[in-house]
């Protein structure tokens, strides 16, 4: 989940430091405290091998393994501990709301949208469940659900940083343009010097055809995060509509090289080279 809510790290990365049975802790090291990936994988491979433990530490071990995998690029393992512990523990919502941010890093928005709102459903309270699932939301074209869980966000915390801008999004997604701009100048006005709000209304600009309000954006933006994909994108897209072709080209054809379906993600805000 690239740190930038748009990406891997948007905040799906939870590393919850679950407790482990006494049997299970006596294997040291599978846990989050161990950020040695490769090694917490041999650990907690040590630790489900021994067996002494309850489900939920069995699920527990088998979590934090998943999140080493996960750590280590390797999705497919990840999300298959992940499963696994779901299936020992039905309750872990740690898992299913980790498994959500594998499934969204590779695109299974359906799928991705369903775990993440298992997670909130099994812990209705905790803030980071519902931002994904605010976030997952978008991009799995359920806008009433983005807005919904934005709401609920503010009521757990009303100085977040992703609220107004997923609300920004959910009404672009729904052609809502003036709700839009207006959402995404308070995500601007929370966020001053973050990036994420300032792509965020460079494409409401853009969705309103306002290319040079929105090359502002997206350059200022770019200024804080150079090889930012949405950034670059939406920048080249600008540049062109503004007749300086080579300079847009040349933006586009790097934010395609950093994320191949960043076209698709434009599109589902309505915006289209």
């Amino acid at each position: 989940m690239m740190g930038f809510f748009q990406t891997r790290v948007w905040g799906l990365a939870l590393v919850a430091s679950v407790v482990l049975p006494a049997a299970a802790q006596a294997q040291n090291g599978c846990t989050g405290d161990n950020a040695d990936h490769a090694d917490r994988i041999v650990r907690c491979d040590a630790v489900i091998a021994a067996g002494d433990m309850t489900a939920r530490g069995f699920a527990n071990a088998l979590y934090h393994r998943g999140l080493s995998f996960e750590a280590l690029e390797n999705d497919t393992a990840a999300a298959a501990n992940f499963s696994a512990a779901i299936a020992v523990d039905p309750g872990h919502h740690w898992s299913f709301n980790q498994r959500g941010v594998v499934l969204d890093a590779s695109g299974r928005y359906a799928a991705a949208f369903a775990d993440v709102t298992t997670a909130v459903e099994l812990d209705p309270a905790n803030i980071q469940y519902v931002q994904n699932r605010a976030l997952v939301a978008v991009r799995a074209d359920r806008p009433d659900v983005a807005l919904s869980s934005a709401t609920r966000l503010i009521e757990l915390d009303p100085a977040n940083k992703l609220a107004h801008a997923v609300r920004a999004r959910a009404y672009l997604v729904q052609g809502r343009l003036d709700d839009a701009l207006t959402a995404a100048e308070q995500a601007v006005r929370q966020d001053p010097g973050g990036p994420v709000p300032l792509i965020d209304r460079a494409r409401v600009h853009q969705r309103r055809g306002d290319d040079l309000r929105a090359f502002a954006d997206y350059d200022a933006a770019l200024r804080i995060r150079p090889d930012d994909a949405w950034g670059l994108f939406g920048r080249g897209l600008a540049q062109i509509r503004l007749g300086r072709t080579a300079d847009g080209q040349a933006d586009m054809a790097r934010a395609v090289a950093l994320k191949p379906d960043i076209a698709e993600d434009f599109a589902r805000y309505g915006i289209r080279p």
